[in-house]
């Protein structure tokens, strides 16, 4: 219960963090995922 507790607070901090470097990341992810797949089929 505590966790949940502790996972609450930290995403109530993170939520600034989140909503930036979660875009930042995606577009990264599938930007590589686009490189991977263009090897592959090319």
């Amino acid at each position: 219960m505590g966790w949940r507790v502790d996972h609450k607070r930290r995403r109530h901090l993170y939520c600034r963090f989140i909503n930036i470097e979660h875009l930042t990341f995606f577009i990264m992810l599938t930007q590589l995922r686009n490189i991977k797949f263009s090897k592959f089929y090319c």
